[in-house]
């Protein structure tokens, strides 16, 4: 069957005429109509289905281009410690995500409470009783409509701090699947936090939002950046802003291919 026939509720999947004209592409429905007509006057009715498939799948692929710049990012809080220095850290690096005018979600252990994970919010059943908390039901969409995820984090013992894994534990790898994600790690001594940081890329994975392969680690953090967010390194933020542009150019590249994919795609 000729895609151009198939009739959906997205036309940019289903390559409906009707829906296209409907939706006012009209470019491309007549793009469609000129390959009917030369397809019943050309003998070789296979070249002409060939240039009717080649027309649909650029179409798709221009839509998806067109649709694929990222919009939303979670931000996960690794540290519920009183006078925590991830505060800084999360306002810096939040500064720069708005900077690029993104809708920033924050997930802050210690505002988001969560008891320690008995059920998470993917193994419910719509007549479970009681249901899921409010708060878990209404990140949990957040998460599904992310573009992309980033983890914020210390390292307690050196480890990932446990209120995160909890956090986190609590919704289902459906909700990450398919996106990337940036770590952001830190700490007072020179290590930065980069043990906690390689663990996350397990936990990440295995989430499906798999990390890129820049890792902005902070080592020092107290001299590196102050309690507003500003960065306190000698070159006037240069240091600073080199590294965590390094990290989301890189996490922008892989948002805007996962959303282009996920648009044409929805499945492995």
């Amino acid at each position: 069957m000729i895609p151009v026939y198939l009739c959906g509720k997205d036309s940019a999947r289903s390559g409906c005429l009707f829906c296209l004209i409907k939706e006012r592409r009209v470019h491309v429905a007549v793009y469609f109509i000129k390959c009917l007509r030369r397809m019943l006057h050309i003998s070789h009715f296979a070249q002409s289905t060939s240039q009717i498939l080649l027309g649909f799948s650029i179409y798709r692929s221009f839509s998806a281009f067109k649709m694929a710049t990222w919009q939303k990012v979670v931000v996960f809080i690794g540290s519920a410690r009183e006078a925590r220095l991830g505060e800084r850290v999360t306002k810096f690096v939040v500064n720069k995500l708005k900077e690029k005018k993104l809708e920033v979600v924050l997930v802050d252990p210690q505002k988001f409470e969560v008891p320690i994970l008995q059920k998470p919010v993917h193994f419910y059943r719509p007549n479970d009783t009681p249901p899921p908390a409010n708060n878990l039901v209404s990140m949990n969409k957040h998460i599904t409509e992310a573009d992309a995820i980033v983890v914020i984090s210390c390292e307690y013992n050196h480890c990932i701090p446990p209120g995160l894994t909890n956090i986190m534990d609590h919704f289902g790898p459906k909700s990450f699947d398919k996106k990337p994600s940036g770590i952001v790690t830190y700490s007072p001594s020179s290590v930065g936090g980069a043990r906690a940081g390689v663990q996350l890329r397990s936990l990440l994975g295995e989430l499906g939002c798999i990390s890129v392969s820049n890792m902005f680690t902070i080592p020092q953090v107290h001299k590196a950046i102050g309690e507003s967010g500003e960065p306190l390194d000698s070159e006037g933020g240069k240091h600073m802003d080199s590294a965590v542009g390094k990290l989301l150019a890189q996490l922008e590249w892989w948002a805007n291919a996962a959303k282009a994919q996920r648009a044409v795609k929805e499945n492995y």
